[in-house]
């Protein structure tokens, strides 16, 4: 009897575990990050705040949150962005959706009138709704993730593009793929069993094109707490760590 208490016991705990969310579920839930240039040594900071928070009949949690990203060398003030996560308690699935189509049209709009305004010209909001007329988006940037998944699951490649006259950007994800469970140790703390995912990803713009190694280590209820970006042949370039947490009041 002992034995088959303890199996059960064993049993909710893993379950238990394998139901938790890669994000933070509380409105007004504030995550601060560093990230440092290695090479240049140069720091910036990103602020993410869960801004909405709600969880229908079925129980599946949908949070939205902001992200203020400030580098000093950015001479406009910080770049605001939006993502959303989802997590559905039937099959412990996260669903990260990075970037949809309009969220990211606002980024790019949001840092073309900085732009304008760091430089003395004034843009109004009739200005802003003609340049949001130029401009044709589609795609979306998703990462759907699970404590359930095994070292080695493929996630699949996604494609973001924006129409801009004749100018075009697009942002791919590509090579995504889970590499196992770690412990990470940064300033907020140390986080264990940390779902560790990797993916290319590759910018295309007039300046030309970008491509980048992401490896990102994801703490239940957190999120990202690890980031590391490096080039093809594996040179780190920047690396980001969760420097505090600060749970809603």
């Amino acid at each position: 009897m002992k034995s088959l208490l303890l199996l059960s016991v064993a049993v909710l705990v893993g379950c238990a575990s394998a139901s938790a969310q890669y994000f933070p579920t509380a409105k007004g839930t504030v995550l601060s990050s560093v990230s440092t240039a290695v090479e240049e040594k140069q720091t910036a900071t990103s602020v993410s705040t869960v801004e909405e928070s709600a969880t229908d009949e079925a129980g599946v949690i949908t949070v939205r949150v902001k992200e203020v990203q400030n580098s000093p060398e950015g001479g406009f003030g910080g770049i605001t962005s939006f993502s959303t996560f989802s997590f559905n308690p039937a099959d412990s699935v996260t669903t990260i959706v990075m970037q949809t189509a309009e969220d990211f049209q606002e980024m790019i709009c949001d840092v073309i009138k900085k732009s304008a305004e760091s430089q003395g010209q004034y843009v109004s909001e009739t200005d802003m709704n003609d340049l949001r007329k130029k401009m044709k988006t589609k795609g979306e940037i998703v990462i759907k993730l699970s404590p359930n998944m095994a070292e080695g699951t493929k996630l699949p490649n996604q494609t973001l593009r924006m129409d801009m006259g004749e100018n075009r950007m697009t942002m791919n994800l590509w090579e995504g793929k889970v590499l196992g469970k770690e412990s990470v140790e940064v300033p907020a703390g140390k986080y264990d069993d940390c779902l560790k995912i990797s993916y290319v990803i590759r910018q295309t713009s007039p300046a030309g094109t970008e491509k980048e190694n992401i490896t990102e280590w994801y703490a239940e209820g957190i999120g990202v707490v690890k980031q590391i970006t490096t080039d093809k042949k594996g040179k780190v370039l920047v690396e980001q760590v969760l420097e505090s947490v600060k749970n809603a009041d």
